[in-house]
C-alpha cells in the first residue's frame, strides 16, 4: 500500500503549479450506476446504487485534458438462494442485498477528438480505493435470517481502473454542465485472505456541474 500512496502524491507533484493557477474548472458531478462482482464462487446479482464525486479539471493542451476526480461511489451485489422443505420442495426464493460504500480518488487523462467544434472526450485513470461502509445483506428464510457476511471480509484498500466516455462544456442559463458514461473495475482482489477471488465493477451514468 504504501507504493500506491508514493504514486498519488508523485502524480499530483508533477502538475504545473502555474497550470494550477489558471485553471478554474471544478465542480461536481452526480449519478446512479449499476454495481456487481467479478467472483469466485459467483454471486449472481446486481445493485443500482449512487456515486458523488468533486473534480478539478487542468489543461494539459488542446486536444488533452486531467481530470482529478474524488468522490463516493455505492457498489455491491445480490444473492438469491430457494428455500426448500425437508423433503426437497420449493418454498420461496429469496434474495439479500449487500452494499459497500468506497472513497475512490481517480487522476484521469482525456482527449477530446474535436475539441471546439464537439467536445467528447474519451479518458482512462488508476483507481485508488478506501472501503468506508459495509452493509451486509440478509436471507430471510421462512425459519429465520441469514446475514451475508462476505463484505465484512473485504480488504480496507483496492486498486482499480477507469473509463470515461463524456460530452463538455453543455451551457444552459451561463452554467456549464457534463455528461458521462463511466465504467469502474478493480484490477486487485479484495479477499487476500482468502483463495476466492472478488472484483467490483461499476456502469454508471454521470451530470456534472461546473462552480
Amino acid at each position: 500500500m504504501k507504493g500506491v500512496l508514493i504514486g498519488v502524491l508523485l502524480f499530483i507533484s508533477f502538475y504545473p503549479a502555474q497550470g494550477l493557477a489558471q485553471s478554474k474548472n471544478f465542480g461536481l458531478k452526480f449519478g446512479v450506476g449499476s454495481a456487481g462482482v467479478y467472483q469466485n464462487p459467483v454471486v449472481d446479482g446486481r445493485v443500482r446504487g449512487f456515486s458523488l464525486y468533486g473534480f478539478y479539471d487542468l489543461n494539459i493542451s488542446h486536444s488533452f485534458f486531467s481530470t482529478i476526480d474524488l468522490g463516493v461511489t455505492q457498489r455491491g451485489f445480490k444473492s438469491t438462494q430457494n428455500e426448500t422443505t425437508q423433503s426437497g420442495g420449493s418454498v420461496k426464493k429469496v434474495t439479500a442485498t449487500s452494499r459497500t460504500t468506497y472513497l475512490s480518488l481517480e487522476p484521469f487523462v482525456n482527449v477530446m477528438f474535436l475539441p471546439t467544434s464537439l467536445p467528447i472526450y474519451l479518458g482512462i485513470a488508476p483507481r485508488f480505493d478506501l472501503l468506508i461502509k459495509r452493509d451486509p445483506g440478509e436471507l430471510k428464510f421462512t425459519s429465520g435470517t441469514y446475514k451475508i457476511d462476505l463484505v465484512n471480509d473485504l480488504d480496507r484498500f483496492a486498486f482499480g481502473t477507469s473509463l470515461v466516455l463524456g460530452y463538455k462544456n453543455i451551457s444552459i442559463a451561463g452554467v456549464r454542465f457534463r455528461l458521462e458514461g463511466k465504467y469502474e473495475v478493480d484490477i486487485t482482489d479484495s479477499m487476500s485472505k482468502y483463495p476466492a477471488k472478488y472484483r467490483n465493477n461499476v456502469l454508471m451514468l454521470l451530470l456534472g456541474v461546473n462552480l
